[in-house]
């Protein structure tokens, strides 16, 4: 691992030091392993008494170990879950191209890999998908050392370890993607006899070993429902007929641009054309091709779609693309699909400036100052690659806008704090904790936003899902008072919600809200009641006085 590696890991890792949790991913996997260590479990997981089996335990292991080890959930050592499979994936990829070609130079394909689309966004959330891709390159990764006679005794047993690993943190595709990539590479190659000599009887039953392990596990925490909800729910369910993200065949296709940005325009054409040319020359260059397009046709087989599934193969689309690059870079259009990337990112900054002396930014804050340090190194960065690619040389411009991509994220990190409030619900908590504590108030609750039962990390204390304005009724009729939390688009989602909100006195924090609920319409019956009962006292009192 080189240090270059090290320093685009620590600029991933920079925001994750001063951000909040997010609420529908991150807060609910504190939530799920913070009940797992209240109530013992290691193998089957709960959200808040719901079965959790989507995910392995592998990556919620590591949310519970950040509890164990400091006594809380501290992001930046979660985020190393995330941000350290990236310089691993750029080490290994860079390695293995080099033991190919010697003369590549791997530092234009690390920083395109880093900062492209969804790969970079990744890197900056709490996800699993960035482990479970450094699993599935180093299974392919050692299959090709076995392939190529260049692999040790021990390789034989780390590529169902591998597998297993993928498999155990985000589940099938873990298992699937490097099976079916070498599977069909052997089958390109007229080679799939030789499929056992890779994945012979021995690494079957390891895999098949460590799987069933874990499984017995699950069935002894879980019981019967949850391994069926795990094996069959979570995987033939999803794959089949989905119930969660379900999108047409060719989602994938129609999300390239974003998904592939800011160099989706150069990947794209050099792929394009290079496959077009028949520039598949080397087994390495098969290999690559074949992981792009099995994984990119399984992966949009399945039911279940979302833009991030696709992260493991974006290391073999930007090496396959950078291995290519050299035959075309002289070209016209090679150059302007290079320059669409540090063209837009040298907009930023003046754009960013009309932005705000216009009042266009949608969000309050305090100051922009460093938001402004950072675009205007951007901008530098974005001018040196234009000129870089002016003078002919796109990979040293790639260097320049990626490097320049990376010291914005870092450089804009000390501005993160005040945009918290829109980000998470940390803030938000804290308010209406301090209210509630002020008022006597223990109970909360919230109304028909995701996730938002996942509060109780930041409350210490349940937080009751409302659906529907009858149970907003019923919530305000309870003798004692509850703070309700309101998501920002649910007034206007919702004319009877809105409706019953009038007149009621609302706390906003970033882009939710808060007010106090109950003993409203209890407090006005006790006056219907009472009234009538003194005026038929004083009714007897005139009586007598007559």
């Amino acid at each position: 691992m080189k240090l270059r590696h090290l320093l685009i890991a620590a600029a991933l890792l920079a925001p994750f030091l001063l951000r909040d949790y997010t609420l529908n991913n991150e807060l609910k996997y504190i939530s799920i392993a913070e009940e797992a260590l209240r109530d013992g479990t290691w193998f089957s997981f709960y959200n808040h008494g719901e079965a959790y089996a989507d995910k392995p335990p592998l990556y919620l292991w590591i949310v519970m170990l950040s509890k164990l080890l400091f006594g809380s959930y501290q992001m930046w050592f979660i985020a190393l879950a995330s941000v350290l499979p990236v310089a691993g994936i750029l080490a290994v990829m860079g390695r293995w191209v080099r033991e190919e070609m010697p003369s590549f130079d791997a530092k234009a394909a690390d920083l395109m890999l880093a900062t492209t689309g969804m790969f970079l966004g990744s890197a900056l959330v709490l996800r699993m998908d960035m482990l479970m891709c450094m699993f599935i390159v180093l299974a392919i990764y050692t299959f090709w050392r076995l392939y190529r006679g260049t692999a040790r005794k021990c390789h034989r047993w780390l590529l169902p370890v591998w597998i297993f690993l993928a498999t155990f943190t985000k589940g099938p595709v873990g298992f699937m993607m490097p099976v079916l990539v070498i599977a069909v590479f052997l089958a390109v190659k007229g080679e799939i006899r030789t499929f056992g000599r890779y994945m012979g009887l021995r690494q079957w039953a390891l895999l098949i070993g460590l799987c069933a392990a874990w499984w017995a596990l699950v069935y002894v925490e879980g019981g019967a429902e949850y391994i069926n909800n795990l094996l069959f729910h979570q995987t033939i369910g999803r794959g089949i007929d989905s119930f969660h993200h379900k999108r047409p065949w060719w989602y994938y296709i129609a999300h390239i641009p974003q998904s592939f940005a800011p160099w989706v325009f150069l990947l794209v054409g050099v792929l394009g054309v290079g496959a077009w040319r028949k520039l598949v020359r080397t087994d390495l260059e098969r290999l690559f091709m074949v992981a792009i397009v099995a994984t990119f046709v399984m992966l949009s087989l399945f039911s279940s779609k979302l833009d991030i599934y696709l992260v493991p193969i974006y290391p073999f689309v930007v090496y396959l693309a950078m291995l290519w690059l050299p035959q075309f870079e002289q070209t016209k259009w090679a150059k302007w699909a290079a320059g669409f990337a540090p063209a837009v990112f040298v907009l930023l900054l003046p754009a960013a400036v009309v932005a705000d002396v216009c009042g266009l930014i949608p969000i309050e804050y305090e100051s922009l100052a460093w938001g402004y340090v950072a675009l205007a190194a951007l901008f530098v960065a974005s001018c040196v690659a234009l000129w870089q690619l002016w003078r002919g040389d796109v990979e040293r411009s790639i260097v320049w806008c990626g490097g320049g991509l990376l010291a914005m994220i870092v450089l804009a990190t000390p501005a993160i704090p005040q945009f918290n409030p829109q980000l998470g619900v940390g803030d938000l908590a804290a308010e209406a904790t301090e209210v509630a504590q002020a008022e006597g108030i223990e109970h909360y609750a919230f109304y028909r936003f995701r996730s938002g039962q996942n509060m109780d990390i930041y409350l210490d204390a349940p937080c009751e899902p409302i659906y529907d304005v009858e149970q907003l009724d019923s919530l305000d009729c309870l003798p004692h008072r509850s703070v309700l939390f309101i998501g920002w688009k649910e007034p206007q989602r919702d004319s009877l919600f809105a409706e019953w909100l009038k007149g009621r006195e609302q706390t906003v924090v970033g882009n939710r809200s808060f007010t106090i609920v109950g003993k409203r319409k209890l407090r006005i019956k006790l006056r219907e009641e009472v009234k009538p009962l003194r005026l038929q006292i004083d009714s007897t009192k005139l009586k007598t006085i007559n």
